[in-house]
């Protein structure tokens, strides 16, 4: 009998070892890790070296490391493949699950030891550390392995992310091998509860090959060579780091990294202010810098925003997270922010998306964001978003198209002086043709006192071509008549005397609960309904389509109706 050859058995091997090494990759899992977003890892690893087929999966059978080891045993040919493959298995030494307790420290030190020699002298990729909530894990296995990483292979490492906070032992290997040179890293992750005997002197000053380096604190010679090659910067700030001469030396050093590109600096600790004169520390430009994160007490969000200049034109991202709200350094943070984006010089594009809630202003466009890491009281964050509002009311829309402008939360607590700033905001966009908006945004930026074309006020987006509306049901509150009445208004006032007309309006409705669902009684299982407007000199609004055709099937229905001018 002929054996049938299988299509997949044809795949030429550097095809196989492309796939094996997407899916051996640590991408997804060192990201999810870094966002707290994975759950403690209770799954076992097996038993011996290697293992048969028949072996039982367990949970946690996505790793990486758990995917490469079933897919050397699907086949002798795969087999082949990735036991001849170094640095495939030099990529996936994760030290929270090859010494996870859940076997005998035996066992998963041979496991260990045999993933090391199939790595062979290969680069390596080192991750994890005592992380998770609950003391589990085997310190003395962990430590093992750690050791014998540091002391044997530091040299062969190029991807390093470890957290040893919670690490019960001296680890003077790993002061020790930090000290030594480090030819093949590129990326260096590394978090302890205090600093490093040998920061100082980090790599010997030789790392050529370093890109990307996150510390914490400011204990290590930021002016030694390798910084200046440096791509991406993470640091946390500590008590002891605020001293306006530390951050006067650091942000020297930071004006000669003419590579960096991002630089994200964070806080070690919940409240701290900076000791010293302020007005010493140097006004520096990074010219390559696309990305901005502060996350800090308001005070060093400010001090840092103003000293560090955007290069003209380019694309900035910036985040600046507070830990309090204080009205006074709040305004003097949306003043300093203002200045950054206008020394960006940005033109922005044809999309612009602005979203305020009541512990987050994002700016989508330029990944701008301010958030409010404390709970406060939503009248307070509103005081706030209007002064966010005016931070970019001198900006560059003349390409923007189409905007997407979001207010949620603040419903019973927008005053009128925040209405002032949506709608001065608002009409800086003469050149929008498509609006998606939420009923809250929409009634505060077209309210029946916005009277266009008077002096001073141009007219509320003159080129509006379609009208997306989201997420009117809000809290119950009437639709039917009202927002009829509200359009109808709105678009008389706007584009009812010969100017380019609504040609669309489109309706993403989200029914929250079953009673809201009352004001639809008139449409019962229609598919189409004839609008009437009330005047001839309004749009004709024809058709009205549910998608999809069974409401009472769905939570959320999108709603569209087809204009037609008069």
């Amino acid at each position: 009998m002929t054996a049938i050859e299988s299509p997949i058995s044809k795949v030429p091997q550097e095809v196989l070892r492309a796939i094996f090494a997407i899916n051996g990759s640590y991408d997804e899992l060192i990201a999810a890790r870094q966002k707290g977003s994975i759950q403690e890892i209770e799954e076992r690893v097996f038993n011996e070296p290697d293992t048969t087929h028949s072996v039982e999966l367990s949970r946690f059978d996505r790793h990486p490391l758990t995917t490469i080891r079933r897919a050397s045993q699907v086949c002798q040919a795969w087999r082949y493949t990735i036991l001849h493959y170094p640095g495939l298995w030099g990529g996936l030494i994760d030290v929270d699950f090859m010494a996870h307790p859940s076997v005998k420290t035996h066992h998963q030190l041979v496991w260990a030891e045999e993933v090391l020699r199939r790595a062979g002298n290969s680069s390596f990729t080192v991750v994890g550390g005592l992380i998770h909530g609950t003391m589990r894990y085997s310190d003395e296995s962990w430590t093992s392995l750690l050791s014998n990483l540091f002391a044997v292979h530091w040299r062969q490492i190029r991807h390093l992310n470890l957290d040893l906070r919670k690490s019960q032992r001296e680890l003077n290997f790993v002061n020790e091998a930090i000290s030594t040179p480090a030819e093949r890293l590129e990326y260096f992750s590394l978090t302890c509860s205090s600093d490093m005997g040998s920061a100082k002197k980090l790599f010997s000053n030789e790392a050529p090959s370093l890109r990307n380096f996150a510390y914490h604190g400011l204990g290590f010679d930021f002016n030694a060579p390798w910084t200046r090659q440096l791509q991406k910067l993470t640091l946390q700030l500590r008590a002891e780091d605020l001293k306006a001469s530390k951050l006067s030396a650091f942000l020297n050093a930071l004006s000669h990294m003419a590579s960096l590109n991002s630089l994200e600096i964070t806080n070690a600790i919940t409240a701290s202010e900076l000791r010293g004169d302020v007005t010493s520390l140097p006004s520096i430009t990074l010219p390559q810098l696309k990305h901005l994160s502060i996350t800090h007490d308001i005070g060093i969000c400010n001090i840092l925003l103003s000293r560090i200049t955007p290069t003209p034109g380019r694309r900035n991202s910036v985040c600046a997270t507070m830990y309090q709200f204080d009205e006074a350094t709040a305004l003097e943070l949306a003043a300093q922010v203002s200045s950054y984006v206008g020394r960006c010089k940005y033109s922005f594009g044809p999309l612009v998306s602005i979203m305020l809630e009541t512990w987050r202003f994002r700016f989508v466009n330029l990944n701008f964001e301010i958030i409010k890491r404390r709970s406060s009281y939503a009248a307070d964050m509103e005081r706030f978003a209007r002064v966010f509002l005016d931070i970019f009311v001198n900006g560059d829309f003349r390409l923007t198209t189409s905007l997407h402008f979001e207010i949620v939360g603040f419903q019973g607590v927008l005053t009128n002086a925040f209405t002032e700033s949506a709608r001065r905001f608002i009409r800086k966009f003469q050149s929008v043709k498509v609006l998606r908006t939420d009923a809250v945004a929409f009634s505060v930026v077209t309210g029946p006192d916005v009277v266009p074309g008077l002096e001073g006020h141009p007219r509320l987006l003159p080129r509006l071509q379609e009208l997306r509306i989201i997420g009117w049901w809000i809290d119950g509150g009437p639709f039917g008549r009202d927002f009829v009445d509200r359009f109808n208004s709105f678009y008389r006032r706007n584009y009812s005397d010969g100017c380019e007309r609504v040609r669309a309006f489109v309706l993403d409705l989200r029914v929250a609960r079953v009673r809201d669902r009352e004001a639809f009684d008139a449409l019962k299982e229609a598919e189409s309904i004839v609008v009437q407007y009330p005047q001839a000199t309004a749009a004709e609004f024809s058709e009205l389509t549910f998608l999809p055709s069974s409401f009472e099937k769905t939570e959320s229905c999108r709603c569209v109706i087809a204009g037609q001018q008069c």
